[in-house]
């Protein structure tokens, strides 16, 4: 086993596999750490949505990030060499009430004034776009939007099947347990093999990333909500894009609790339950499993463990929408954190308490970021690029000093 590299990615996820592909492609001898085995986490826990809504219309910066990534990530089939399960496909926000409406009109309002296309259709139109979708009186608009859908294991893979043929090392099932310092400089990181010494650091650890910084002395102003889902076997094709029923409540509460945990801490409410919602949504993977969900939580309480009414409330909700899936058996359900940030945009670039560390987490949509953010840490990682060419993801951006 090597015992030193030039860059030390942490997090086994697709923005940590990102980044290790990119910085061996810059000749960066490059190993990537991983508490548990690759996709792991977030990376694997959600519907491989390839959205660019999500982004910010009032940070042109951000919204641009997102919209060149779903594009980018149209073209990674082609650059990794690897199949995806990359399919475009029509995002279908479901809108209930006239509050909504004007609502989710208004969303559309900002993003076609910031040059893109989203489009408020009737319930005839949903109809024709999604065939197999109950539509009932509940549902008196929707708001569409031209997204995509892939495999994320698989993004997980192609990223780091890349690296390793560029030299890239990967170590499975070795949490980072603590680091050696000298001074504003990380020399070493210890894992449970014995320390490693690193000459850059990155810490891409998605909803993670709080507790390795914490190992630094670092308080990341980033929190996570921990989202439930259902998969069911496998069927023929049955749902063109996604639906989703719009929740209005979850990001002002996100943005609440994160007020809240800077000044408060986070990690002292781990015995809080903060916030809960249903936001169900249904999309239908590569290999015709349907996925249902998600049921989302608040809580600094990391865990594995699904919520008791996660799959009766899944099925009902289910077959509010989808009355013919009745005899569909659910084969598992899974609990998967997701990171977010007191605005709502990730933390990219250099934390000034040490010279060698970076970060790339607190994505709101990992999947078009990630090639982003891979080649930008790869870049700074290789002294090549000013970290102020992200100022408006600069992790020391808060008010609120970030080392604790």
């Amino acid at each position: 086993m090597n015992r030193s590299y030039d860059v030390a990615v942490i997090g086994g996820g697709m923005v940590g596999a990102s980044i290790a592909y990119q910085c061996a492609g810059r000749g960066l001898k490059t190993a990537l750490f991983e508490r548990r085995h690759l996709a792991s986490g977030g990376s694997g826990g959600n519907f491989g949505l390839v959205l660019w809504s999500t982004g910010q219309p009032s940070v042109r910066f951000a919204l641009d990030r997102e919209y060149d990534g779903a594009a980018r990530v149209a073209r990674l089939p082609a650059e990794l060499d690897f199949d995806l399960e990359y399919r475009a496909a029509h995002g279908h926000c479901l809108i209930a009430t006239e509050e909504e409406l004007a609502l989710f009109s208004g969303h559309r309002d900002r993003f076609v004034a910031a040059g893109f296309q989203e489009r408020i259709i009737t319930p005839a139109e949903l109809r024709r776009e999604e065939p197999n979708l109950r539509v009932g009186p509940e549902v008196i608009a929707a708001l569409q939007t031209d997204e995509a859908v892939l495999n994320p294991f698989r993004l997980v893979q192609g990223y780091w099947r890349q690296a390793r043929r560029r030299g890239a090392q990967l170590f499975s099932y070795s949490p980072v347990a603590g680091f050696r310092r000298q001074g504003r400089r990380i020399t070493h990181l210890v894992i449970p093999a014995g320390e490693i010494a690193v000459g850059q650091v990155v810490i891409a650890a998605g909803s993670w990333s709080r507790q390795v910084a914490l190992m630094l002395d670092i308080s990341l102003p980033e929190y996570f909500i921990q989202a439930e889902a259902v998969v069911t076997e496998p069927i023929a094709p049955f749902l063109r894009g996604f639906a989703y029923w719009g929740n209005a409540l979850r990001v002002p509460a996100e943005s609440r609790i994160a007020a809240e945990s800077m000044q408060a801490g986070w990690e002292s409410r781990s015995g809080d339950y903060l916030f809960g919602a249903y936001d169900f949504g249904a999309v239908q993977a590569g290999h015709g499993n349907m996925l249902f969900g998600q049921m989302t939580h608040i809580t600094p309480a990391l865990s594995d463990q699904t919520s008791r009414n996660l799959i009766p409330d899944s099925a009902r909700e289910a077959l509010r929408l989808f009355p013919q899936l009745g005899k569909l058996r659910i084969m598992r359900a899974w609990r998967s954190p997701a990171p977010f940030t007191p605005d709502h945009m990730p933390l990219v670039g250099r934390l000034g308490a040490y010279d060698n560390l970076l970060i790339a987490s607190g994505f709101a949509s990992a999947i078009t970021q990630c090639p982003w953010a891979g080649e930008f840490i790869a870049d700074l990682a290789a002294g090549g690029l000013p970290a102020a060419a992200a100022r408006p993801f600069d992790p020391m951006r808060f008010d609120q000093p970030v080392a604790a």
